[in-house]
């Protein structure tokens, strides 16, 4: 069974993370990097999604037409 995970990354996120010193950046991720030691080995990809304003969203409204923003 494959299961996919989806981290989501928000604006206050990124800032807080830059903020933070390369050193307690590792030590965060080595942080999380024990929390699934199961998976480590497992987890492949790790891609992000592109930002939120080039985004297509498809709107289907029974009897209309779709609506594409």
């Amino acid at each position: 069974m494959k299961y996919v995970l989806l981290f989501v990354e928000t604006d206050k996120f990124e800032r807080d993370l830059e903020a933070m010193s390369q050193a307690d950046r590792d030590r965060a991720y080595e942080l999380v990097g024990k929390c699934l030691p199961i998976t480590q080995t497992k987890i492949r990809g790790g891609n992000k999604l592109l930002p939120a304003h080039v985004a297509t969203t498809v709107r289907l409204d029974a009897g209309r037409e779709p609506v594409v923003h």
